[in-house]
Order: structure tokens, then sequence, then C-alpha cells
């Protein structure tokens, strides 16, 4: 298991500061460079699940600052793939989050560095001790390191995280996410039926790292999404549990691809017990 005091501090600023450079220079990019007409879309996994030359652009920017300043640290990116290292830190990135907000001109999208160390114990576990994510047109840059208190900038300075208050599921904003496979939606939308008379009401906004930045901030109550990738939540998760909250699947272990729950600890049971109820893992499609 991952010590925080075996951390040194001194790779933590150094990690900060890169994932700080990566995450809002890339944020930067993705306003100045941004083509005024041809985005050079693209489709990856379904016709609905697009990449622009953007994202690549983006990833690539990151990758660069990466190589100059930690070469022999592992990457894991969206559009990149992975690549192997020598250390026993890992970068996981996603260069545009929401890149359907971006390709439409909507404000709901951002940019999501986080540096990990693999576990002592077990060396395919990775464990986020760093995170940045980078919401340029919603003047928001939230940040977290494992040892401190989770934050946010914007135009009118530093704030400290806290998450939110509500204490009953009925009371409680709430978010979520669909993929993009036709049959997973399908099964989303059950779920989605499940939930919904369960909530004050629910939010879809199209990316995953700002939803989650959300719950840390405490403008929404709580969040659930299937199908997500670790560049999806690896800094949103730490965003959250260093704002006091908890993140993680339905079991109370690290987010994965099957389910990414996010809340505070009021919240985490009546949550996970109605995803329970609502069948969150369908076919697993």
């Amino acid at each position: 298991m991952l010590q925080t005091s075996e951390i040194p501090e001194v790779l933590l600023d150094e990690l900060s500061a890169l994932a700080w450079q990566c995450a809002t220079g890339s944020a930067r990019l993705l306003v100045d460079e941004r083509p005024a007409n041809d985005l050079q879309v693209s489709v990856k996994s379904t016709p609905t699940d697009v990449v622009t030359a953007m994202d690549i652009a983006s990833e690539e920017h990151i990758r660069a600052l990466l190589s100059t300043f930690r070469p022999a640290d592992a990457v894991l990116g969206e559009e990149g793939g992975a690549v192997s290292g020598d250390t026993n830190i890992r970068w996981v990135l996603d260069p545009l989050d929401g890149t359907t907000n971006y390709l439409y001109g909507l404000p709901v999208w951002a940019v999501s560095v986080a540096a990990q160390m693999r576990d002592p114990d077990d060396s395919k576990v990775w464990h986020s001790i760093v995170a940045v994510v980078a919401a340029p047109l919603l003047d928001c840059t939230w940040h977290a390191r494992i040892d401190q208190p989770a934050l946010m900038d914007d135009s009118s300075g530093r704030h400290v995280l806290q998450i939110g208050t509500c204490e009953s599921l009925s009371q409680a904003l709430a978010a979520t996410g669909f993929g993009y496979d036709p049959r997973r939606r399908a099964e989303q939308g059950a779920t989605l039926a499940h939930m919904s008379p369960r909530v004050r009401d629910i939010r879809r906004m199209g990316a995953a790292s700002v939803d989650l930045c959300w719950v840390a901030q405490g403008l929404l109550d709580c969040y659930w999404e299937r199908g997500l990738m670790p560049w999806d939540y690896a800094a949103g998760e730490l965003i959250v549990r260093q704002a006091g909250g908890l993140a993680g699947d339905l079991s109370g272990g690290p987010a994965n691809e099957a389910i990414t729950v996010a809340s505070n600890s009021a919240l985490w049971s009546q949550m996970v017990e109605q995803l329970v109820l609502g069948e969150v893992l369908g076919s697993g499609v």
C-alpha cells in the first residue's frame, strides 16, 4: 500500500509544477490555436466518438514537455496510448476531455493531467499523487496533491475546495455521463430512469474530469459513470478525495472502467445502494 509519508516532498513539488505546466499550457493551446473552421474531425470507437486534430496536438504538447523534463517516466494518454518507463511514476493524460463540447463550441471541456506512483506491493496498481484539471473557458483550474487539500484557481484567486454537505440523496444534484456504444447507452438510460426519481435532479455535462471537480467544489453533490478510462478519472478522483470526498467503485476501491462514483461520505452508501438496485453494471458492454 502506498504511504503518503514515504513520498518525498521535493518529488511532489516537481510533479505538481510539471503537471500544472502541462495542463495549463495545453489548455491555452486549445484556445489560442483552435482553427476558425476545419477541426479535422475523425472517429474512433463509434461514429459518435470523435477526435480532432486539436486533441492530438494537445497530447503531443504534453508529451513533449514530459520527454524534456521527465523522460524516464511511463505515460498513458487517450490519443497516444501507453509508453513504458523506468521509474515508479506514470503520467495519465486526457488532452481534451469533452471533445464533442469543444467541437460544438460549448465551454465544458478540460485538459486533465495526473501523475501516479506505482504501488510498492502490486506493480500493476497505480495511485494518483498529483492532479491538475484546466478548463480555460470556465475560468477554472482545479489541482491537488496527495499531501495537501485540493485547490481551485480562477480569475479571483486561489480557493480551497470543500465537498458539499448534502446528506439526503433525494435532495442531491447528481451528474452522470454516457458511453458511445449504443448498447451501453441503452443500459445507462435504464439506470438513469432508476436514479431520476431518487435525486433532486440530474445533469449531463459531457466531461468527466469537470464533473468530478464540480463534486469536489460542491457545485454537484454526486456523480456516477460507467465505462470511463483511466485518463477520464485519474486526476478528478484525487481532487475529490483531497477535497474531503469519496471517489471510487461500488465496493469503495479505486475508480475503474466498470464504474466511477463520487460524493461526500453522507451520500456514498445511498448512491451505491441505488446504483446496485439500478443494475448500473448491466451486461458490461
